[in-house]
């Protein structure tokens, strides 16, 4: 029987062959962006990366990557500007990431910036959405014998150094080992290696807004038309 896959969640995945020189960019800079324990985070506070010039190159790494999303889905070139609201360091060994999501956001990204084979886990994307597929609920986990993309609540994707993940910000997402960690924090990053043993990502979320003053009735018109009144 042929069959038709419609209406799929689009995850963008890239790799920049230049990570060698990021991770060491990280190794250098880190330690500006941490609390005193070495945590840096979503929590710490320290979601400013993409303001430090330093990361320029890669930020515009990321956004080349972000418009090839977007085109992949046929959006018309050349409309949007891709903002970046924040953005931060995940470094993390012994601990999972929990299932969260970024709704405030249009589309968030990770990149890898270093992933040892020990310390390696998958980002795990969830579909909690009704199912369309499904006839009732569990219908799934109860019947099937194999999981696809037909069928699967959630999906892993095991990644390496240098590869950057692209994904609707409203998609629940989290990390997984091969045994489900039962850890609730990591230990304190005080030297490079300590960095070197965990692994490191630089996430974040961007909000698409229009280059230009638009007509059209949806979307943020540009930055240059937002005004604050304190």
């Amino acid at each position: 029987m042929q069959t038709h896959s419609l209406f799929p969640t689009v995850v963008g995945e890239d790799f920049f062959g230049n990570n060698d020189y990021t991770k060491q960019l990280v190794l250098d800079t880190y330690f500006e962006k941490c609390n005193e324990d070495g945590y840096s985070n979503e929590n710490t506070g320290h979601v400013d990366i993409h303001l430090d010039p330093r990361y320029e190159s890669l930020y515009f790494q990321i956004t080349n990557s972000i418009n090839k999303y977007l085109a992949n889905m046929a959006i018309m070139p050349g409309m949007y500007d891709v903002n970046f609201v924040k953005s931060w360091f995940n470094v993390t060994r012994e601990a999972d990431t929990p299932k969260h999501d970024h709704p405030e956001a249009h589309y968030s990204f990770v990149y890898y910036v270093n992933h040892p084979d020990d310390a390696a886990k998958s980002l795990v994307l969830h579909n909690d959405f009704p199912t369309a597929n499904e006839p009732h609920g569990a219908f799934f986990s109860n019947n099937v014998f194999e999981w696809n993309h037909s069928n699967a609540y959630s999906w892993n994707l095991m990644p390496k150094e240098g590869t950057l993940y692209v994904f609707p910000a409203k998609l629940q997402h989290s990390t997984s080992g091969e045994t489900e960690s039962t850890a609730t924090g990591n230990s304190p990053n005080r030297t490079k290696e300590d960095l070197l043993k965990k692994r490191i990502s630089i996430a974040g979320d961007v909000v698409l807004t229009h280059k230009e003053v638009s007509t059209k009735p949806t979307g943020l018109q540009p930055v240059s038309n937002w005004k604050t009144f304190r």
